[in-house]
C-alpha cells in the first residue's frame, strides 16, 4: 500500500512538472519574463516582512488583503483556494477582542459552546464538525497547537495583541498541513520588533473580579528585530446558583443545607454526605512569547500557553462539587526556528520546532466518578518536528510547492484518577499509584489495592506533500495538491486537494473546492480511562473484592477519522465598498471515534457491567453554508462598517441528529467611528444545538433553547497613543444556555454568563 501511495505522489510531481513546462513555453511565446519582478517575488518568497509592511485597504479588505495560509505562500484573498476570513489588528481593537476565542466567536460557521466541557471549557464546532482538536493553530505558519492532537482549551490562553492579522480557513487542509487540519486552520500573523518600535499595554478590570492584562513590545537594531508579548487573565466567574436558581436547586436545597450529593449516576435515590464549602469555579490563564528575527531570513521564537479552570464545568451539582481547589491546568509550549531563502526562482523554508503539552500535577476532579475523593490527573506529551518546504516558480503565474516532514513524539497519555499528584522525579512513583477506592484490606488482612496502568507511547510520523498552482489570463486559477503521511501507530493517510477560482472581472469571484483531511487518534482518546471501583462485601459485611458498574476502557486500535469536503464559494461586489458572498459545503465524515457501551468486557480481571469504549464506528454528513453582506463607508471623519451573516448547518451522525451545531445562526456587527470615538454593537442569534446522549420520551434529541445576546464595545482615543474603553458582553443580562458535551452527569443546557462588563485602558508608548 505504501508503494502505491509513493507512486501516486511521484505521478503528481511528474505531471506538475510537465504541465509547468507547457505553461512556461506558452509564457515565453507571449514574451513573459522568466525572471521574477517585485510582485512575483512577493508571492513566492512568502516574506512576512513584505506582508507586514503593506498598507491594508480596509474598504477592499475582502478582495485585496494578502494571506499566506491557504497555499503556504502570499496571495490575494480573492484568488486563494479556500474560504478565508481575515481579522486585522485594527479590527481587533475596534471590536474589543482580547483573546483568540473572542475572534473565532464572530467567524461565520464557527460555533462555540462555552462552559461545555471539563477538559476544554469552551467547545468548538466548525461547519458541524465538533472538537477543539479538529483544527490547527499556527503562528506565522508554524504550528503552535499541540502536535499530538490532545484536547486543550482555546480561550484566554491565546493572546492576540501581537497580531498583525489573523487568518481563519474553513474546511480541510491536510493536503498541506497534515494531521488534525480536519475542519480548519487558524494562523496568527505576528508583528515584528521593527514595526512595533515601542510598547503597548492593554489592561482592564470588570465584573466578577475579572482582570485581563496584556502587553507587546518590540525594537530593532540594524538587521536584528525583537518582539515580546504576554497576557494574564483571571476571573472568579459568576456565582451561578444566584443567577440560575432553578438549575441549581439541588445545590441550594440539598448540598448547601446538609452536604448531600448522589452516590451513583446509575442509582438516583442513593445519596451520600460530603463537606460543605463555598461555591467557586475560577478561571485563570497566561500566555507569553517572543520572536527574534535576523534579517529577513532567520527567525527563532517561543510561545507558552497556560490555562486553569474548574473541572466541575458543565456538570450538574448533584454529581459534582464546586470548590476552589478543583481544577484542570494545561501547559502548551513551542520553541521553533525558521530559515528561508530565495535564490533566483527557487525558494525554500526550513522549520524545526519542539512542542510540549502537559497537564498540571495538581489537576484534580472531585465528583461521582472519583467517589467524591480527589482524583488527580496528569499527562505529558512532546514532539520534535522538522518541516522542509521548497517552492519553484516556472513563471510569474505558475509555481510548484513541495516538501517533506518528520515528527517524533513521546507521550504519557492522560492518566486515570490518581489518589496522589503525579511526581515524575520519583522513579518508582508510578508503582505506588492505585485506583481510587481500592486501598482496602479484606478480612484476612490482604491488601486489595489495584495499581494503575500507565500507557507510555513513542512513535514517528513521516510526510511528503506537493502542490501545483497556475492561472490562465488572470481569470482562472487552479490548485492541485496532495500529501501522504505515514505514522508508526496507525500507518498511512493520503489527502488530495483541488481548487478552481474563476474571476471574470473585479466584481465576481467563484471558487470550486475539494479536499480531504484526517484526524489522528490522540493518545488521550486512545488511552483514556475512568470509572469507580465499588467494594463488594459478604454476608458479614466484609470486603471481598470490587465491582465495576461503569468504566471507560482504553482502545489502542483506533484509526484516523476521515473528512471529504466539496465546497462552492461565490462573491459579488457591485461597488468597491459593498459586497455579497455565499458559500455552501458538504462534508462526508467516516471512521469517526465515538463512545459505545459494550457488554462482556473486563478490566483488571473484574467484569464491567457497562463498559464504555471509544471505537471507529461513526459516520456523518454535515452540510450548510453562509450568506454574508458587508458594507463599508466613510463620511468625512465618520467611518461605518457593517457585517451581516446568516449561517445554516445541518446533517446526521450515525443516522441521528447532528450534535453540538445550531441549524440557524445570525450575526450582525456594526463598527462605527467618529473622530475619537469607536462604537461597536453586535447581536448573535443561535437556534437549538442538540445532544446525542439526552433524549425526550419520544426519542428526540434534547438541546439548549434558542437565544439572542447582544454585546457592545465603546472606546475613546486621547491623542494617538491612549484609549479608554469599556465592553459589555450579554448586554441585556439574558439567561441563556449552551449545549454540553454529552455525558450522563452534565446539564442538558449549561447556564451561561449573565451581563459581564469591563473598563480598561490601552496605552502605546
Amino acid at each position: 500500500m505504501t508503494r502505491i501511495y509513493s507512486f501516486l505522489i511521484l505521478f503528481f510531481l511528474l505531471n506538475f512538472t510537465f504541465l509547468a513546462k507547457i505553461n512556461s513555453a506558452y509564457s515565453q511565446d507571449n514574451s513573459i519574463k522568466a525572471t521574477p519582478d517585485s510582485t512575483m517575488r512577493h508571492s513566492f518568497e512568502a516574506s512576512l516582512q513584505e506582508l507586514l509592511d503593506e498598507e491594508v485597504d480596509y474598504e477592499n479588505l475582502w478582495a485585496n488583503a494578502r494571506v499566506m495560509t491557504a497555499s503556504r505562500s502570499v496571495e490575494r484573498i480573492g484568488t486563494a483556494p479556500a474560504t478565508i476570513y481575515v481579522i486585522t489588528d485594527e479590527q481587533i481593537r475596534q471590536r474589543g477582542y482580547t483573546s483568540l476565542e473572542d475572534v473565532l466567536g464572530d467567524i461565520p460557521e464557527i460555533e462555540i459552546q462555552q462552559k461545555a466541557n471539563t477538559y476544554t471549557n469552551s467547545y468548538y464546532s466548525i461547519r458541524g464538525i465538533g472538537g477543539n482538536e479538529r483544527f490547527v493553530i499556527l503562528q506565522d505558519g508554524i504550528r503552535i497547537s499541540s502536535i499530538t492532537g490532545v484536547l486543550m482549551p482555546i480561550q484566554h490562553n491565546f493572546a492576540i495583541y501581537h497580531a498583525k492579522q489573523i487568518e481563519v480557513i474553513l474546511g480541510p487542509a491536510s493536503a498541506l498541513y497534515g494531521a488534525d487540519a480536519f475542519s480548519g486552520i487558524i494562523n496568527i500573523i505576528t508583528k515584528n520588533g521593527a514595526e512595533i518600535k515601542g510598547a503597548e499595554i492593554n489592561s482592564s478590570f470588570g465584573r466578577f473580579n475579572t482582570a485581563d492584562n496584556s502587553f507587546v513590545a518590540g525594537a530593532a537594531i540594524k538587521d536584528i528585530s525583537v518582539m515580546i508579548y504576554g497576557k494574564q487573565y483571571y476571573s472568579a466567574e459568576p456565582n451561578f446558583p444566584e443567577f440560575y436558581q432553578e438549575d441549581f436547586d439541588w445545590y441550594i436545597n440539598r448540598y448547601q443545607t446538609n452536604g448531600e450529593v448522589l452516590a451513583s449516576q446509575f442509582v438516583p435515590d442513593v445519596t451520600r454526605t460530603v463537606e460543605i464549602e463555598p461555591f467557586a469555579m475560577p478561571t485563570q490563564a497566561y500566555n507569553v512569547g517572543a520572536k527574534v528575527g535576523v534579517g529577513e531570513n532567520f527567525t527563532v521564537g517561543f510561545t507558552h500557553h497556560k490555562q486553569i479552570h474548574s473541572t466541575s464545568v458543565a456538570n450538574r451539582p448533584e454529581y459534582t462539587l464546586f470548590k476552589k481547589d478543583i481544577r484542570y491546568g494545561t501547559n502548551l509550549t513551542n520553541i521553533y526556528t525558521s530559515f528561508q531563502r530565495t535564490i533566483d526562482k527557487f525558494y525554500f523554508r526550513t522549520i524545526a520546532s519542539f512542542n510540549s503539552f502537559t497537564v498540571d500535577e495538581d489537576s484534580n476532579f472531585e465528583n461521582v466518578y472519583s467517589g467524591y475523593q480527589k482524583g488527580y490527573k496528569y499527562a505529558s506529551e512532546s514532539a520534535f518536528q522538522f518541516d522542509q518546504q521548497f517552492q519553484y516558480y516556472f513563471t510569474e503565474k505558475t509555481n510548484l510547492t513541495f516538501g517533506v516532514l518528520f515528527q517524533s513524539s513521546k507521550a504519557l497519555p492522560q492518566t486515570g484518577d490518581l489518589p496522589l499528584p503525579y511526581d515524575g522525579n520519583i522513579p518508582e512513583f508510578s508503582t505506588q499509584q492505585y485506583y481510587i477506592g481500592t486501598n482496602v484490606t479484606d478480612s484476612l488482612g490482604n491488601d486489595l489495592r489495584i495499581f494503575q496502568n500507565f500507557y507510555w507511547t513513542q512513535y514517528q510520523n513521516y510526510g511528503v506533500y506537493a502542490q501545483f498552482k497556475t492561472n490562465f489570463s488572470d481569470r482562472l486559477y487552479m490548485t492541485l495538491g496532495t500529501r501522504y503521511d505515514y505514522n508508526t501507530r496507525y500507518q498511512g493517510a493520503f489527502n488530495p486537494r483541488v481548487g478552481l477560482v474563476f474571476s471574470p472581472d473585479a466584481k465576481y469571484t467563484i471558487k470550486l473546492l475539494y479536499g480531504q483531511a484526517f484526524l489522528a487518534p490522540s493518545n488521550q482518546k486512545t488511552f483514556q480511562q475512568f470509572g469507580d471501583f465499588i467494594p463488594v462485601t459478604n454476608d458479614n459485611n466484609q470486603i471481598t473484592g470490587f465491582s465495576l458498574p461503569f468504566y471507560h476502557l482504553p482502545n489502542s486500535e483506533l484509526r484516523p477519522e476521515r473528512n471529504q469536503t466539496f465546497e462552492v464559494n461565490a462573491s459579488y461586489a457591485p461597488m468597491t465598498n459593498f459586497r455579497f458572498s455565499a458559500d455552501v459545503y458538504y462534508n462526508t465524515l467516516t471512521d469517526l471515534i465515538t463512545d459505545v457501551i459494550q457488554e462482556g468486557q473486563t478490566f483488571k480481571g473484574i467484569k464491567v457491567e457497562a463498559a464504555e469504549v471509544s471505537i471507529n464506528q461513526g459516520n456523518a454528513t454535515t452540510y450548510g453554508g453562509t450568506f454574508q453582506a458587508i458594507y463599508h463607508q466613510k463620511f468625512g471623519v465618520t467611518t461605518l462598517h457593517t457585517n451581516l451573516a446568516y449561517s445554516y448547518s445541518d446533517g446526521q451522525l450515525n443516522n441521528g441528529q447532528l450534535p453540538l451545531s445550531a441549524m440557524h445562526t445570525l450575526r450582525l456587527m456594526t463598527e462605527f467611528s467618529y473622530k475619537n470615538f469607536d462604537l461597536t454593537p453586535s447581536i448573535l442569534y443561535r437556534s437549538t444545538s442538540y445532544h446525542t446522549t439526552f433524549q425526550d420520551d419520544a426519542g428526540n434529541a434534547l438541546g439548549n433553547a434558542p437565544f439572542w445576546i447582544a454585546s457592545l464595545y465603546v472606546g475613546y482615543h486621547i491623542k494617538n497613543n491612549f484609549t479608554l474603553f469599556t465592553r459589555f458582553r450579554n448586554l441585556f443580562d439574558a439567561r441563556y444556555y449552551n449545549t454540553s458535551v454529552p455525558n450522563v452527569t452534565t446539564f442538558v443546557g449549561v447556564p451561561q454568563d449573565p451581563l459581564r462588563w469591563n473598563l480598561g485602558v490601552n496605552w502605546k508608548f
